[in-house]
């Protein structure tokens, strides 16, 4: 999956699990979400994704940009290569 697919999954993910309107915010994640919406959005994108989350890669995500190469990494690292 390309960066923009991840992208464009995760605002949809985030508009679904936290009722999400508008942009997903460009800078520090934690100044946007509390931390109940951060593990929300967290656990639907691994179930979005199929993929794993763990906590070391949680704490490290400051932003949507570092979100999204996680997944994409994560994704295409998986043996079907998508979700």
């Amino acid at each position: 999956m390309t960066h923009e697919e991840v992208r464009r999954a995760i605002e949809e993910v985030a508009r679904a699990s936290l009722r999400w309107e508008g942009a997903l915010p460009d800078g520090d994640l934690s100044q946007a979400l509390d931390s109940l919406q951060r593990l929300t959005l967290a656990v639907a994108i691994e179930d979005r994704f199929q993929i794993c989350l763990d906590e070391e890669a949680e704490r490290s995500i400051s932003t949507v940009d570092a979100l999204v190469d996680l997944v994409v990494d994560l994704v295409n690292r998986s043996p079907d290569g998508a979700s």
